[in-house]
Order: C-alpha cells, then sequence, then structure tokens
C-alpha cells in the first residue's frame, strides 16, 4: 500500500479533488490541462496505469481514472 500513499501524495500537489476506490485500487482526479503528462509519469513510477480520460468542453481541466496494475 506504500504505492497508494505515494501516489496520494504526487497527487494532492496538483489537485484538491482525489477519489480513492481501495478495494479495485483505483483512483478518480480532476486536474488541470497542465499536469496531465506529468501526473501520467509520476504514476507510472508507482504501477498506476491510465484507464481514462474526459474533458468537459470548453474547461481546461480533465477528469482522471488511475487503476493499479500488478
Amino acid at each position: 500500500m506504500l504505492s497508494k500513499t505515494r501516489a496520494h501524495n504526487v497527487l494532492s500537489e496538483f489537485t484538491d479533488f482525489i477519489l480513492e476506490d481501495d478495494i479495485r485500487g483505483s483512483i478518480v482526479v480532476s486536474i488541470k490541462e497542465g499536469y496531465f503528462k506529468l501526473i501520467c509519469y509520476e504514476l507510472r513510477k508507482f504501477n498506476y496505469r491510465l484507464v481514462h480520460k474526459s474533458q468537459i468542453t470548453g474547461t481546461k481541466t480533465f477528469t482522471l481514472v488511475f487503476t493499479v496494475v500488478d
């Protein structure tokens, strides 16, 4: 579970909205567009993979879903 704690610490630097599902090992986060590549890069270090990305037209934010890969 150390990777979950590290991922949460990284994400908390970029957003106030983090949802975690302990049973499925997934994280839902809402971030500004400019942080997308950096967050994906950092979470890969902790075995998290991006499984969903969406954006509402006219906004500069993404809603992302990551899941842990063993």
